[in-house]
Formats: structure tokens, sequence, C-alpha cells
């Protein structure tokens, strides 16, 4: 049987990519414990507004950083937080984004410019007069 290379290489670098995930998550966690202040200082002003949702996104595997941080960031928060993946959010935008409420948008991904963040960024442009990104 001959094997496709493509295929190797995919499995090559998704490998390389569970390996690294310790190493990563340890790079996110200094990240965010040395700009800790510089999130307190964005975040504050916006925690304090009434009715403040707070949208945490992400495709595919980055979707799962939001469902873990969901409970962990409502219980600190005290806000109302789901965890929604932008494949939902792009798909079915009414049942997740409810016009001129507060919002706060934290998107997970590595790139940041997935089709499915690009997209969930115009669709808050469409429903919402104001609105974060994070």
């Amino acid at each position: 049987m001959i094997k496709n290379p493509n295929s190797l290489q995919k499995t090559s670098f998704l490998k390389s990519e569970i390996e690294g995930q310790p190493v990563l998550w340890k790079q996110v966690f200094e990240l965010l414990k040395n700009k800790r202040y510089d999130i307190k200082n964005f975040l504050e002003p916006l925690l304090s507004r009434p009715g403040l949702q707070v949208l945490l996104t992400g495709a595919r595997s980055s979707a799962f950083i939001g469902e873990t941080a969901q409970g962990i960031f409502q219980k600190n928060s005290g806000m109302n937080t789901r965890a929604i993946a932008t494949t939902d959010l792009v798909t079915h935008p009414k049942e997740f984004f409810r016009e001129n409420q507060p919002t706060l948008i934290i998107s997970c991904a590595r790139s940041g410019n997935s089709p499915e963040s690009i997209e969930s960024v115009k669709l808050a442009d469409v429903f919402w007069k104001e609105y974060k990104l994070f």
C-alpha cells in the first residue's frame, strides 16, 4: 500500500501540536499572569455594566477553551457567561446575539483570523451598536 505523504505530514503536525500543549499552556499561563493588571483594567469597566453577557467563542479545538473556562469565569466574575463555538454563532446568530445587550466577546483562537472568527465580528457589527472584543 502506498501512503499519502500529505496524510503523513498532517499526522506528524497533529502529533507535534498535541505534544506541545503542556508547554503552550504554561506559556499562556505566564502571559496571562504577566498581563493580569492590563486585563483587569480592560475588564473592570465592562464587568460593571448591568446585564452584561460574556460570550467565550472559538472554532474547533479552540471552542474547548471557552467550554473549559466558562464555569470559572462566570463564578469569579458573577456575569452570565456562555461558551459558544463560532460555527454555531455564525450559523444561528439570533440565538446568541441579543440586540443592544451589553456583550463582551472573548475569542479563543490560535490565529484570530479564522473565517468563523471574522464572520463573528461582522455579525456583532450587525447586531450591536457597541461591543468589546478581547
